[in-house]
């Protein structure tokens, strides 16, 4: 998902046009320009910021979105906790990706928009072959990316005894 400032009126999209963009105009860009926030790491295919370049899907989509509605577009990488802080606190007009989860508390007294989803996505953990089908009580230790939440293994650490790096 994308997340999004609130829209004045005068500058929304029509409701149809918003499920088939995926996007929205947000408050702080001009009719022209917009600065995209994104995450300073590579998840390619899906995204990746190296080198300055921002590439992947998420690139993609963000571009062609922008030129069919004659944006031009900036993106700007940021370490995943800095760029929600910089969606609300106004330094960044949209953040990609998104979803109503992550940092809820830092978004609790800003009013967010989102898109429909971009992506549908199923997580996975990957063990030793000697492991498969020993489901999750077997796992004692279980490594994820930098900012990243492991959703469905929250609040069961303790309980198994599971430590989450």
């Amino acid at each position: 998902m994308l997340l999004l400032r609130p829209i004045p009126k005068a500058n929304r999209l029509a409701p149809g046009l918003l499920a088939a963009t995926l996007l929205a105009y947000p408050i702080a860009a001009s009719a022209d320009e917009i600065l995209i926030g994104v995450e300073d790491l590579t998840y390619y295919p899906h995204y990746t910021f190296e080198g300055g370049e921002y590439a992947g899907f998420g690139r993609a989509l963000l571009d062609s979105w922008a030129s069919d509605r004659g944006h031009s577009v900036t993106y700007k990488a940021f370490p995943i906790k800095r760029l929600m802080t910089m969606l609300v606190e106004g330094g960044i007009d949209l953040k990609y990706p998104d979803n109503a989860y992550w940092s809820s508390d830092l978004k609790a007294s800003t009013e967010v928009t989102y898109s429909k989803p971009v992506v549908e996505y199923i997580d996975g953990v990957s063990v030793k072959p000697e492991n498969v089908g020993k489901g999750m009580t077997s796992v004692k230790k279980l490594g994820t990316v930098r900012g990243f939440t492991p959703w469905a293994w929250s609040g069961r650490d303790s309980i198994r005894g599971c430590r989450i790096v």
